[in-house]
Parts: structure tokens; C-alpha cells; sequence
């Protein structure tokens, strides 16, 4: 839908699925995730370093080292953790989208895979090439970061809040997890692309759904 390169698909979610399955079976949906999958594990690693990494550069300008960061801290910290993380997003990124609109340049495929797309982009530009975008990736990523950890930070806080427990590191795993959820959809509302969207249809309705959505959650917290 991005790219607006399925030949002879409507211009909707169904219509392109139904397209790219009768076209390419149901190997086309997966195209380019190989990237992303091995790119996974070192991004995050790499994010949460980074967070750690940017709290400890946040403290270092503070005159009690032992206070805790209030929300403006975090949200530093959570951005200067983009910037190790996008070392190895940018080039995956790179891959994934190479991979997945070479299929409409016609004729046969221009990559056999992950590792043939990268060895070609390599090739044909050097290292340079491999991180074509990572300014974009980073005005993506910075932002998007700023919002999962801030969210994160004080879904934790709100559910010991509920639950009264002071220490956050006291929550339990499915705490952890609801806490990791709404800072995943913090991250991307903040994050995506909307070049393709009004902001009425993107943004409003994203900001109401995840009200509600907290009214009705913060009631069950306690059993988390």
C-alpha cells in the first residue's frame, strides 16, 4: 500500500493481500522479513544499552547521581537510545525494503535473498550504501524511542500505583508485558509513516482508542 506497486491490486489491505497471494503464493506476505528477523534481537539489545547508556549521560549533568530521572530524563535517555540501535536498523531496513519492492521491476527477481541483497548493495556502493536512509531511519526511530520508554516508565509507575507497589521491579511478568504493550503502540503512533494519511483518520482515533482502552485496562491491573 506504500509503495503503491502491486500491479492490478485495489487500493485496499484486502485487495492487495489477495493479489500478492494469487501472484506469489503465500511466500509474498513474508517478503523481506528475514531481514528484520535476524536484525531483532541486536536492535533491541542494543536499544535498551542505549537506554542505560543514556540515563547514565542524563545523571552525569545532574547534582544528586542518585536521584531518579523524572519524565523529562527519560524521554532523553529513551532518544539517545536510537542511535546505537539504528547502527544495525538502518542497513536491515535498507534490505527489507529493497526485498520487498524488487518483484515489480519486472521480470526476474533482482535479489535471491537477505544475503544476496546485501552482498549486491555492497557491492555496487560500498558501506556507504548499505546505510543510505539512516538519517531518515534515525528521524523515525529517535522519536519513536522518546515515546516507548517515557510510556513504558509510567505504565510501570501507574500500575505499582494501583497495585501499591512502590518498587516497579516488584511488578510481575504480566505487568511487564501490558507495560511493554502500550509503549510499543506510544512508539509507533509516534513513529509511523502518516505521508499517506490524514491526520484525522490516523491520529484522533489512535488517541481515543487508547483512552478507552486504559479506562477499561486500569481496572484489571491489579490482577497483573
Amino acid at each position: 500500500m506504500q509503495t503503491g506497486t502491486v500491479a492490478g491490486a485495489s487500493q485496499s489491505v484486502l485487495g492487495i493481500l489477495r493479489t500478492t497471494l494469487v501472484n506469489e503464493g503465500v511466500r509474498g506476505i513474508y517478503r523481506g522479513v528475514s531481514a528484520p528477523i535476524v536484525a531483532v534481537s541486536p536492535v533491541y539489545a542494543l536499544s535498551f544499552w542505549g537506554y542505560d547508556a543514556g540515563q547514565l549521560v542524563v545523571k552525569s549533568f545532574k547534582k544528586d547521581k542518585e536521584e531518579p530521572l523524572g519524565l523529562t530524563g527519560i524521554a532523553i535517555a529513551g532518544g539517545l537510545s536510537a542511535f546505537p540501535a539504528t547502527v544495525v536498523m538502518a542497513p536491515t531496513e535498507r534490505i527489507k525494503c529493497l526485498l520487498q519492492v524488487q518483484s515489480h521491476v519486472g521480470g526476474k527477481p533482482q535479489y535471491s535473498g537477505m544475503m544476496d541483497c546485501a552482498v549486491q548493495v555492497y557491492r555496487t556502493g560500498g558501506i556507504r550504501s548499505l546505510y543510505r536512509g539512516t538519517a531518515l531511519t534515525l528521524m523515525r526511530d529517535g522519536p519513536g524511542s522518546v515515546a516507548w520508554f517515557t510510556v513504558y516508565e509510567l505504565v510501570k509507575k501507574e500500575m505499582g500505583r494501583i497495585q501499591g507497589i512502590e518498587d516497579p521491579s516488584q511488578l510481575s511478568p504480566l505487568a511487564v508485558v501490558v507495560a511493554g504493550g502500550f509503549a510499543g503502540m506510544a512508539c509507533w503512533v509516534s513513529a509511523i509513516d502518516r505521508s499517506t494519511q490524514k491526520p484525522e483518520e490516523c491520529v484522533l482515533p489512535r488517541i481515543i482508542s487508547h483512552v478507552f482502552c486504559w479506562n477499561r485496562v486500569s481496572q484489571s491491573l491489579q490482577m497483573c
